[in-house]
């Protein structure tokens, strides 16, 4: 019994003097340690990065499969097109990877315990907090806009975009590697007419769903 007791309080001490992780105690090492890991599709990491509650939850998990699935979309696109890839987009094709230099190279704004991060180019914000001495980001505010993510339906709603652009990354690579398109170029307007076609079908659903009976 008292081992048991030692035990424990040394693990209690062992918590107390855990250090906050290094990577996320500055806005804009937060805001690229996300960014890498929904790349890498390590959803423990990402899920550290963002603040807590179910709709950030839901909208990580939606972002990284979407990341994930255009990099299989655009990885499948390399392999077979190497050389027209070179030509059209230098040594490989990454849309889906956010290069850290725009975040590095972006405005970072502090104030007292809220950040904001304006990408290089303007067209992006990312929202942060700081909670225990690291810095976490709002993933619904970051990347949804003046959508009101506190609504449940809504939140689903911009989580089904993210997913439907998943499926047609899936779909277009499935093609690829199946040699359905002649060129990278080709394969390109496959991708985007399929991310149109799923967005569509899941703007329509949504619609069916919000709409009173």
């Amino acid at each position: 019994m008292r081992s048991s007791l030692i035990i424990l309080i040394a693990l209690l001490l062992i918590g107390c003097d855990k250090k906050p992780d290094a990577r996320l105690t500055t806005p804009k090492g937060s805001a690229k340690t996300l960014m890498q890991a929904m790349y890498d599709n390590d959803l423990e990491t990402a899920k550290a990065c963002i603040v807590s509650g179910p709709i950030q939850i839901n909208l990580v998990e939606a972002m990284t499969k979407m990341m994930v699935s255009m990099r299989g979309a655009t990885d499948a696109l390399n392999k077979r097109y190497p050389d027209e890839v070179k030509q059209i987009a230098g040594p490989s094709l990454d849309i889906s990877r956010i290069d850290p230099k725009q975040i590095d190279e972006g405005t970072e704004t502090i104030d007292g315990d809220v950040a904001k991060i304006a990408l290089k180019g303007g067209k992006s914000t990312m929202h942060l907090v700081r909670a225990d001495s690291v810095w976490k980001v709002d993933l619904a505010k970051s990347f949804t806009g003046d959508a009101n993510m506190s609504d449940p339906t809504v939140a689903r709603m911009v989580s089904g975009m993210f997913t439907a652009m998943a499926k047609a990354a899936d779909q277009t690579k499935a093609e690829i590697e199946a040699g359905k398109y002649s060129s990278a170029r080709e394969s390109m307007q496959a991708l985007t007419g399929h991310m149109m076609r799923t967005m569509e079908e899941e703007k329509q659903r949504a619609i069916k769903e919000l709409t009173p009976r």
